[in-house]
């Protein structure tokens, strides 16, 4: 497979299949702008597709014999183009195909399969308040966290999508970048960026680490 280097302010990579070098992909739009775009996400579709989360917008790359071919997201998938999105932050690939799309508006889902995007008032428990981070449990559940005067972390199922709050790690900051990850015993990692560590053990509900980062 290939390397996907998002930058922050110098555009998009990506190498060859052979992974020995690298050419700098170019996005639809402003010429000027493309050469100072930040990328901040990338993620594989069912389809082979990849998905581009930038400051310029969502985009997908299509593959071809010529070599990448990306047009903005509701050109590709031929959504409705007056759907408010707002920058898309983070990108995830659920093991049911959808992809995940946190936003600055709140978290949308594309449904690859039937073709439908389901927008932040579909999507009940979920605060409309930026996405900072979408991951997924040892058990399968997606795990989202984002900007919030009060809860910040919420779950649940990829089937049944309806959100539950997460509230048994105090972090400090509401706004403070998050980012959540989870270890071979589904312990659950978060981080406050430039603050604190925060480790939780859902087998016996314990917060077994809360620490200052340096």
């Amino acid at each position: 497979g290939r390397l996907w280097l998002g930058t922050l302010g110098s555009g998009l990579n990506v190498s060859n299949p052979a992974k020995t070098s690298f050419q700098k992909l170019n996005f639809p739009s402003d010429p000027k702008e493309i050469s100072r775009a930040t990328v901040h996400n990338v993620t594989e579709d069912s389809l082979g597709r990849f998905w581009l989360a930038s400051e310029l917008g969502l985009f997908v790359a299509t593959e071809n014999e010529r070599g990448f071919d990306i047009k903005a997201f509701y050109e590709s998938v031929g959504a409705p183009p007056n759907t408010p999105m707002g920058i898309p932050n983070v990108l995830y690939t659920d093991s049911l195909g959808k992809i995940w799309i946190g936003t600055s508006s709140g978290l949308f889902i594309y449904n690859v399969e039937k073709t439908k995007l389901i927008t932040p008032d579909e999507i009940p428990g979920l605060p409309h308040n930026y996405i900072q981070d979408i991951v997924s449990d040892r058990k399968g559940r997606i795990w989202v966290g984002c900007v919030n005067k009060g809860t910040r972390i919420y779950y649940t199922s990829p089937k049944k999508i309806r959100f539950s709050s997460f509230n048994h790690i105090p972090l400090p900051s509401p706004t403070h970048d998050l980012f959540l990850s989870f270890d071979l015993d589904n312990r659950l990692w978060a981080s406050s960026f430039g603050d604190q560590v925060f480790g939780y053990d859902f087998r016996d509900s314990t917060l077994f680490l809360q620490s200052k980062v340096n």
